[in-house]
């Protein structure tokens, strides 16, 4: 039962993050690339680390948050979500573009997170 609780939230903060990730950047897309790219990945990933820290695994099982791998995994994803951004901004329409990196950004994230997160599990 508390599998399936985790499952359930995990999955619920993911369509929202998901969905409320590209939105916030093409609501901040005539900031400039770096600046609304900064703002919505800083705010998403703070967002992100509260949900799942305070809603999604609170505790429960053998799941934890540790800031250390969270952090790593962010930097990783960021990297790689600006600069997919940085591409599809100059082949792409607006909408087009961030809904790729938002794509990319869920792909990208859920591998490093299975990678990272996996390491020193028992």
């Amino acid at each position: 039962m508390k599998r399936q609780r985790i499952l359930i939230r995990y999955t619920l903060t993911g369509i929202l993050l998901t969905i409320g990730g590209p939105t916030v950047l093409y609501i901040l897309y005539p900031l400039g690339p770096l600046l609304s790219y900064v703002i919505t990945d800083v705010s998403i990933q703070i967002a992100r680390y509260l949900l799942h820290s305070r809603y999604v695994f609170n505790n429960v099982m053998k799941y934890s948050m540790d800031i250390t791998r969270y952090l790593y995994v962010w930097g990783l994803t960021s990297l790689s979500g600006y600069a997919a951004y940085n591409i599809a901004r100059q082949e792409l329409s607006r909408r087009d573009a961030v809904i790729m990196v938002g794509v990319i950004s869920a792909m990208t994230g859920y591998v490093w997170s299975m990678l990272i997160y996996s390491k020193g599990r028992k």
